[in-house]
């Protein structure tokens, strides 16, 4: 809101005015995520939110590796499926210039997968190639530096970011390592799809609306198996292929010694062992 960003209403904890859905028009089923579509047609129209950060709402969030990909693919494709729609309508609106450069990034946000995929899988081969000198890789340098960047700047926003908000920051501090380790595991776990998604919002391929599993913090121990979203036998074999590529520079980087070789192949390791080997394990979130 200070920032002159658009902000969205994400289906939770939130009082819309009729008046305001009506002149936005209305609800609408042709994106995934239809809050994300109806937020930025009001804001567009000069509607604002207000964000009341002392009032709490009950919520569940995903707790097995497969409910929470398959609401970040509906997520991913959703916000490629509202860029399409409503981009022109955001540059074309009387908001300020600056607000529509936010939301522009913001609509954004799932398709920088695009990018992450692209780094993750090129990085080791292009540190590898750059020690051994063997061959010449055009823009090495830029591969290099990119694929660097990447790990360094999501340290620091993670490590800052889990710092300022805790109220233990010994145990953040301690903790530090394996949480992150954790976050890279499950973004590389999910990757695929959502590159997938976003890839199939862009070309507007339609799909059905798969609601998060929800279980209550009760029925944990008593998690179905196999939800509604199924995955594609090629995503999986792509997935297979990761896995073993990511075996491959572990190995690699450990027996030339180079550290970011090894460090990439181990998260590409184990984001995709999380995704084929542990989908249905039971995780709980903490602050």
């Amino acid at each position: 809101k200070n920032g002159g960003g658009f902000i969205n209403f994400n289906g939770t904890a939130g009082i819309w005015r009729k008046e305001c859905i009506e002149k936005a028009g209305g609800w609408q089923g042709d994106t995934l995520t239809e809050d994300l579509d109806l937020s930025f047609r009001a804001q567009s129209m000069g509607w604002r939110f207000e964000y009341l950060f002392d009032v709490g709402s009950p919520s569940e969030l995903p707790v097995t590796f497969e409910a929470f990909r398959t609401q970040q693919f509906r997520w991913s494709k959703g916000a490629a499926e509202c860029l399409k729609k409503n981009i022109r309508t955001l540059w074309n609106s009387n908001v300020k210039e600056r607000s529509k450069i936010m939301g522009t990034f913001h609509l954004l946000n799932s398709s920088v997968y695009l990018l992450v995929v692209a780094i993750l899988m090129l990085s080791p081969a292009v540190f590898y190639f750059d020690q051994v000198g063997e061959v010449d890789v055009p823009y090495k340098e830029v591969f290099t530096g990119l694929g660097a960047s990447v790990i360094y700047m999501l340290l620091l926003i993670f490590f800052v970011g889990n710092w300022r908000s805790s109220t233990d920051k010994v145990k953040t501090t301690l903790l530090f390592i394996p949480s992150v380790l954790t976050y890279f595991a499950m973004t590389t776990g999910i990757s695929l799809y959502m590159v997938l998604g976003v890839i199939e919002g862009y070309i507007g391929k339609k799909s059905a609306f798969v609601r998060t599993p929800k279980f209550g913090e009760s029925k944990v121990e008593n998690i179905k198996r196999g939800y509604d979203f199924k995955k594609e036998k090629s995503i999986l074999i792509l997935e297979s292929i990761c896995l073993l590529y990511g075996a491959f520079w572990t190995i690699t980087g450990l027996n030339f010694m180079n550290f970011m070789s090894m460090i990439y192949g181990l998260i590409i390791l184990a984001g995709f062992s999380l995704s084929l080997f542990f989908k249905n394990r039971t995780f709980r979130w903490s602050s």
